[in-house]
This record gives C-alpha cells, sequence and structure tokens, in this order.
C-alpha cells in the first residue's frame, strides 16, 4: 500500500535510518549508528534508474521542472541548520562560504528575519551571486567589514580550517556559531574557552537532514529558491566526469546531472 502511483514525480531524500538504534529511538536519525544514505554508501543517484523507499519520496508539484528539484536535497540540510540555530528576528548573520549551501542559508536566513546578512568568500564570482541574490555585503575577508559588536550568528559554509577560526572569533555576546560546512577529519580549529564562558557563545553543528525534507520542498515549490540562479550546469550522465572535474575546480555553482 502507498499514497504514490506509477509515473509520479518525487524528489527523494537520500538518508536512510535503521529506526532500531540508540539515536534513532530519540528522533535523531542523522546520527543513526547505522545510518546509510542513497548515492552514498548505498547505489544510487548517478544512474538512470535507483530504488528508493517510499518514505523518502517527496511528490513534486505538478509542472515544475524535475531536474530543478534536485536542490530539495542540499536545501533540506539548510533547513536542518536553521533548525539548530536561535532564529530570532532582527539578527545579523555572518556566512563564510558564498557557494550553493552558503547562499541557500543566506535565503533562509533572510526568510527568518535577519537584520542583516554579510557573505565572506575568496571566489569572486561566488560573491557576485550573493550580491545578486541580495545580501548585505558581499566580501573576501570580514575585515573589510564594521561590527564592533560581532555578529548573532556565525555560519561556516566552508568546512576551511582557517574560515573556521576567523568565524569563531567573530561571533557576538550570546551569539551562536554553526559548524555547517563539512571539514576533514583532521581538521583543527582555535576556541577561546573564557570567551565562549565569559560571553555565553554557543557552538553548534548540524549533521545531514532531520525531518526536513518535506520542509524544505514546501520551500523550494513556494519559490524560496531562483532556480535559473543556483543551478548555473546541466550535463547528461555521460559526462558525469566532466561535471565532477569542474565541481573540484570550484567553477560555477549547483550542478545537476540528468540521466
Amino acid at each position: 500500500m502507498t499514497e504514490l502511483a506509477v509515473g509520479e514525480q518525487v524528489a527523494v531524500d537520500p538518508s536512510l535510518h535503521c529506526g532500531e538504534c540508540y539515536q534513532c529511538k530519540r528522533a535523531r536519525g542523522n546520527l543513526c549508528e547505522n545510518w546509510n544514505a542513497i548515492g552514498v554508501t548505498r547505489p544510487g543517484g548517478a544512474a538512470e534508474f535507483a530504488l528508493a523507499p517510499v518514505a523518502n519520496c517527496f511528490r513534486l508539484p505538478e509542472g515544475v521542472n524535475v531536474a530543478d528539484a534536485a536542490l530539495i536535497e542540499p536545501l533540506s540540510c539548510a533547513v536542518r541548520g536553521f533548525d539548530v540555530l536561535p532564529r530570532r528576528l532582527a539578527d545579523h548573520y555572518l556566512i563564510y562560504g558564498a557557494g550553493t549551501m552558503g547562499l541557500m542559508m543566506m535565503e533562509l536566513a533572510k526568510r527568518a528575519g535577519a537584520a542583516s546578512v554579510s557573505m565572506v568568500d575568496i571566489n569572486p564570482a561566488r560573491l557576485e551571486t550573493a550580491r545578486l541574490l541580495g545580501c548585505s555585503a558581499a566580501v573576501t575577508s570580514a575585515d573589510e567589514l564594521v561590527a564592533p559588536r560581532g555578529w548573532d550568528v556565525v555560519v561556516d559554509c566552508t568546512g576551511v580550517e582557517a574560515a573556521i577560526t576567523d568565524g569563531l572569533g567573530r561571533v557576538g555576546k550570546g551569539g551562536t556559531f554553526l559548524q555547517f560546512g563539512v571539514a576533514s577529519y583532521g581538521a583543527r580549529a582555535v576556541i577561546e574557552p573564557y570567551k565562549i564562558y565569559n560571553q555565553e557563545i554557543t557552538i553548534t553543528g548540524s549533521m545531514a537532514v532531520l525531518h526536513s525534507f518535506d520542509r524544505a520542498g514546501e520551500l523550494w515549490a513556494g519559490g524560496l529558491l531562483d532556480a535559473e540562479v543556483f543551478v548555473s550546469h546541466h550535463y547528461p550522465l555521460d559526462d558525469y566526469a566532466k561535471a565532477m572535474g569542474q565541481f573540484r575546480e570550484g567553477v560555477g555553482r549547483k550542478i545537476v546531472i540528468e540521466p
């Protein structure tokens, strides 16, 4: 028995939770002790056909561009990131990294009522996209910005040690630092324990997707993201290697493979 019919268009949440472990039983499936994901640890994604549990499928509204719906999965990660943030009205945000994920976090911050959203990236093309989407400032270094009280929310979307350490030092009193970017296992960042204590700074992380895929789908269907801006390239499946090479070079924004 299923709510889906043959031929319906869907977007797929790749997360596979066991539902039985300590974390799953506490509604923290993204921390599942037996975590798997379609296209990561299980086959799927870069193929003409793939299997997915019906529970992982989000029915797409009629008339949408199915290829653009590839934005829902990364957006669901960003929505999860916002679930762990305070989300106060008129907060000031500083986001490191103006790639796909950083830009999505920026759009969510604006939707959440941010007073300002400043973007930091060393790639001029990405900063130009951030300006196009309406950020408050787009710079190559936070030193170019004036914020004597620091920022209420600082988000790292790079996973780069230097950016993380710099961002930790930019959090204002009572503020929050979110580690959203995926750092290497061996990455290390410098913190100031006394400052964290004395200024009541919160440092938190966000892992993948947790009860956020359907909400991301609704936001996407409601026009939160401009697909023409976020998706810079489309490639057929036969050009998968070419697309991966372009991704590694940091060229473009979201790259979509169309089987």
